[in-house]
């Protein structure tokens, strides 16, 4: 079991691409995506993996967004535990501008969540934590 886990209630699917020139007006054809899982703490799993560390991201997901950030989190063999929750997981969306260096970024927001909802995570967050882990 890892002795860090971290914690996202709002994690994204991160879509980042490139186009020549940001101009308003025209229809602009971006560079393919790179698509990322996203949000605080998801970003902290995948750097602590990433080093070499052992950790669980403990994810608010839902709907096919939060499968696809399931599926991305895997692909990068971050261990996860989705708790599943109404509505769909956020996307964020940055555009660099290629000849300014300039980025835009763009975020939904996510679902509200209930009461209900919330003691559900509570309880996923209390069974996936085992005792001395540290959360973040």
């Amino acid at each position: 079991m890892s002795r860090i886990l971290t914690i996202t209630l709002n994690p994204a699917v991160d879509l980042a691409t490139s186009i020549e020139r940001v101009v308003a007006g025209p229809k602009l054809y971006c560079k393919a995506p790179r698509v990322d899982p996203g949000g605080g703490g998801v970003n902290a799993a995948r750097a602590i993996r990433r080093l070499g560390g052992e950790v669980t991201a403990l994810v608010a997901v839902g709907g096919a967004m939060g499968e696809q950030l399931l599926q991305l989190l895997v692909a990068e063999d971050v261990l996860a535990v989705a708790v599943h929750v109404p509505g769909e997981t956020r996307q964020s969306f940055a555009v660099s501008d290629e000849t300014t260096g300039e980025q835009y970024r763009f975020s939904v927001p996510g679902e509200t969540m209930t009461a209900e909802d919330g003691a559900r995570l509570l309880s996923a967050i209390a069974q996936a934590a085992p005792r001395g882990a540290m959360w973040c």
